[in-house]
C-alpha cells in the first residue's frame, strides 16, 4: 500500500503563501515526474495531517552531464499506522545525481530538519547509489536503508525520531528507484569518475 497524503485545518496570511511557495517550487519542477515504486517487503505505512511534496528537475551542466535532482518533503502530523507513534514532521530531503554518458559524476542527498532538532546533513552516495544502479539484486529498500544509515552518522546523535527515520528511509528508496530506473531500463552499466 502505498503511504496516503492529507491535508487537513486551514492556513492563514505568511503560512499559507509559505507552503504556497514550498508547493510551487517544488511541484513546478514535476512535469516530467513518473511515479516509481520501488520494491516494499516490510512497509511501514503512514498518515500525513499536513503536506507531502515531492518533485524532479533534469537539467544539461556545461560538461555534459545530465543533472537529476529529485526531492521529498513533509510538514505536518506524521503517524507511524503500525506502530501508532505520531511526530511533528518538517523535513525535507534532495538527491543530486549526474552522469555523462555511463560516467557517474555526482550523487549527495542532503537532508534538513526543522522544529526542535534542527539540521541540515549532506552525504556523498556516490558508492551505494553507484552500487545500487549496476547490481541487479540490489533493491530500493537497501539502498535507503544504507543511505539513512549514513546520515545518522553524520547527524547529532537523537536528533532523527524513529517515525521520521522509517519516512525517510522509505522517501530515499523512492527517490533511489526514480533515479536508478533510466539507466537499469536501459541496461546501461555505470563506471565510476575518472580521476
Amino acid at each position: 500500500m502505498m503511504p496516503t497524503s492529507h491535508f487537513r485545518g486551514t492556513l492563514s496570511g505568511r503560512r499559507v503563501a509559505m507552503a504556497a511557495l514550498v508547493a510551487a517550487s517544488v511541484l513546478g519542477a514535476a512535469g516530467h515526474a513518473r511515479a516509481v515504486e520501488p520494491p516494499d517487503p516490510e512497509s511501514q505505512t503512514f498518515a500525513i495531517t499536513g503536506q507531502e511534496l515531492t518533485g524532479e528537475t533534469r537539467t544539461l551542466d556545461g560538461d555534459g552531464s545530465v543533472r537529476t535532482v529529485v526531492q521529498a518533503g513533509v510538514n505536518g502530523i506524521l503517524t507511524d499506522v503500525e506502530d501508532r507513534e505520531r511526530v511533528l514532521a518538517r523535513a525535507l530531503v534532495k538527491m543530486t545525481i549526474a552522469v555523462n554518458g555511463s560516467e557517474l559524476r555526482e550523487a549527495t542527498v542532503q537532508y534538513t530538519q526543522l522544529g526542535t532538532n534542527p539540521i541540515t546533513v549532506t552525504v556523498q552516495i556516490d558508492p551505494c547509489w553507484f552500487e545500487y544502479v549496476n547490481d541487479r539484486e540490489a533493491t530500493a529498500a537497501e539502498f535507503g536503508a544504507d543511505v539513512v544509515t549514513r546520515i545518522e552518522e553524520q547527524a547529532p546523535r537523537g536528533t532523527i525520531e524513529p517515525c521520521i527515520k522509517e519516512w525517510l528511509a522509505q522517501r530515499l528508496a523512492l527517490l533511489g528507484a526514480k533515479t536508478a530506473e533510466p539507466y537499469v531500463k536501459q541496461g546501461i552499466l555505470l563506471v565510476p569518475p575518472r580521476s
